[in-house]
């Protein structure tokens, strides 16, 4: 069973970028593995679609630094990334449009190999605070499983996993606000991959970013920043366009209850 790991919602909404003190550890299985300058970083398409040109990118794409063992594979294991549609760093991508995510990112550390799991990926909401995190229940693009196959040991590996369908992002009322949460939750692995010296790890990124990286524990939601002292998961998401959308009004009772 995991523990339950000590950072609350009074801590997050102090998220920022600024220093904090840690906060208890969480369960580490081992130590993080750190990622050499110039670490090779093999990337694979998986799942069926096309793996197609992005015109920006939203999430977290840097350069791994280190690899979080973390990872559960009970099916309950889930990990958000917050979306953020910016019209000025996707073009296009202003009021009254949709951008169009056709595929999402993940980038996992190996120890050992042959590895295959199983991860079900999807866009859900945000819930608006100090500090936002993910809204689960309001599911903005349904979730799938694809599998991740990995044959070789010692690397990291970016998989793009496109989406069935065209999933949307809309940036203005009533469709939406232009702010999601990414979300993988890890299901299953092969048996030689399960041990916690041998599991996939969560590759990291040097810089951390708090309240934007989320890792549900119980009814404990953690910050995995915060909660590490680490850097933020390296997930991410391709956006292939942004397209128009009708301009409506909206009631303001309405718009408070879009995301909760």
């Amino acid at each position: 069973m995991r523990l339950i790991r000590v950072a609350c919602f009074s801590i997050a909404a102090l998220c920022g970028t600024a220093a904090l003190a840690p906060v208890l550890a969480g369960p580490r299985q081992s130590p993080p593995i750190s990622a050499p300058r110039g670490t090779p970083i093999r990337y694979a398409l998986a799942g069926t679609g096309n793996n197609l040109t992005a015109t920006c990118t939203l999430g977290y794409f840097d350069a791994p630094a280190n690899a979080e063992d973390v990872m559960y594979f009970d099916g309950d294991d889930a990990y958000y990334t917050y979306l953020n549609v910016d019209s000025l760093q996707c073009a296009n991508c202003g009021q009254n449009r949709a951008a169009v995510i056709r595929t999402a990112h993940v980038m996992l550390y190996f120890p050992a190999a042959p590895c295959t799991l199983t991860v079900r990926t999807s866009v859900v909401g945000v819930t608006q605070s100090t500090c936002h995190f993910q809204d689960s229940l309001a599911v903005l693009c349904p979730g799938f499983f694809t599998k991740l196959i990995n044959p070789d040991p010692g690397g990291f590996v970016d998989f793009a996993i496109p989406f069935p369908e065209s999933c949307q992002v809309f940036t203005t009322p009533p469709q939406g606000i232009g702010q999601a949460f990414l979300e993988f939750k890890f299901s299953t692995v092969n048996a030689a991959c399960s041990d916690s010296l041998k599991k996939p790890r969560i590759a990291v990124r040097a810089a951390s970013q708090f309240c934007t990286s989320w890792n549900p524990v119980g009814a404990t939601n953690v910050d995995f920043a915060l909660e590490y002292q680490t850097g933020n998961p390296i997930m991410y998401a391709d956006i292939e366009t942004c397209i128009s959308t009708p301009n409506r009004r909206i009631r303001w009772g309405k718009l408070k209850s879009i995301y909760r």
